[in-house]
């Protein structure tokens, strides 16, 4: 999840950041929240191409956050997240957003689309790890339906330059969209996100589907390129994600279901998981997931782990020790279809406690 700002994309923030830090005669009231998290991490597998093994048996910093909300009218609000991460500092979210046009919202700036994760859980699934833990700099309208109960967002932004070690799956990096670039260095790409709930005693249920358009960049040729995946380049550029999530809630359970499916050019990938989380007491609850990511290379070896395709299944326990901290284990089996030179296989499991606090 590590994340930098580009030149041009850093002078956008920055104006937003002036406009909404800078004006505080006129703001009506300014919310300030954070957060830090720390875990105990146990990993199995350290890929020699990114250094020494150094995730076995070990306490880490993960991030700090600070956030901050200011109002300045009833039609007007803001948003700034900063983020310490532990080889960085950077702005990973910073928008404006306007009531009052229409029956929805605006909003333009750097934001995380529909089911980004901004906060690096232990238990992200799949789908958000690969394809939804960076955000984006661009514009977006808002809302909902009232009479159908449908909201929907759409939305033009840039798209952050692919990479084949951009994220990871457990304790093996995987392609992802980590970097924050400049919004006019990529052709843009359009999205809309649609979702729909309903609810009775039989439980309450919660539909989300998000389509994406766009053409990939000559960098995102060029990586495809250089990743020794394929036999031969076709150098599409065609850019189409569709994006699917169903949530099931029935008293203290919950069933929840996730999928993306993308065709980036020559690169065709996907992830998805199914998981059920129960509460066993008010401030303790039980999760259990399975999930797979599956890439269509046409060469997997060792030393291309962007090639690999894995499975995930892990358990875990959360406890909300307090209003302000969270305590999660967790245990993730991980198996992926790649070998050591050597011919052994390759074990991925990770064990991972963390504490999140919030303020």
């Amino acid at each position: 999840m590590k994340e930098f700002m580009g030149k041009r994309g850093g002078a956008v923030l920055a104006a937003v950041l002036l406009v909404v830090f800078g004006a505080p005669v006129v703001a009506v009231e300014m919310e300030i929240h954070g957060n830090f998290i720390a875990e105990y991490q146990d990993a199995e597998f350290g890929h020699p191409l990114y250094g020494p093994d150094d995730a076995n048996n070990r306490i880490r910093f993960t991030q700090a956050q600070l956030i901050l909300q200011p109002r300045f009218s009833e039609i007007l609000q803001g948003m700034a997240r900063v983020s310490l991460l532990p080889d960085t500092l950077a702005v990973t979210e910073a928008w404006l957003a306007l009531d009052g046009l229409g029956p929805g919202r605006l909003t333009f700036g750097q934001f995380y689309r529909p089911r980004g994760a901004p906060i690096p859980t232990l238990n992200l699934s799949l789908p958000t790890l690969i394809f939804r833990s960076f955000s984006t700099i661009g514009i977006k309208y808002s809302g909902e339906m009232e009479d159908q109960q449908v909201r929907y967002e759409f939305g033009v932004t840039n798209r952050n330059p692919l990479s084949l070690s951009g994220t990871s799956i457990a304790n093996v990096l995987a392609i992802s969209r980590p970097s924050i670039a400049p919004f006019s260095a990529d052709p843009p790409e359009i999205y809309l996100s649609l979702g729909s709930g309903a609810g009775g005693a039989w439980g309450t249920v919660e539909v989300n589907m998000t389509g994406t358009y766009g053409t990939l960049s000559d960098e995102d040729v060029r990586t495809i390129a250089n990743s020794g995946m394929y036999f031969i380049n076709q150098n599409d550029r065609n850019r189409r994600v569709i994006e699917g999530s169903v949530d099931y809630i029935y008293g203290p359970v919950r069933f929840y279901g996730d999928g993306v499916f993308a065709d980036e050019g020559d690169l065709e990938h996907e992830a998805w998981e199914v998981g059920i989380r129960g509460k066993i007491r008010s401030n303790l609850s039980l999760l259990g997931s399975f999930g797979q990511y599956r890439v269509n290379a046409d060469v997997v070896d060792f030393d291309r782990p962007w090639s690999w395709d894995r499975i995930a299944r892990r358990i875990g326990v959360t406890w909300q020790a307090n209003p302000v901290l969270q305590i999660q284990a967790e245990y993730d089996f991980n198996s992926v279809n790649a070998l050591y030179p050597d011919g052994r296989k390759v074990k991925d499991d990770v064990f991972a406690i963390q504490a999140l606090t919030a303020w």
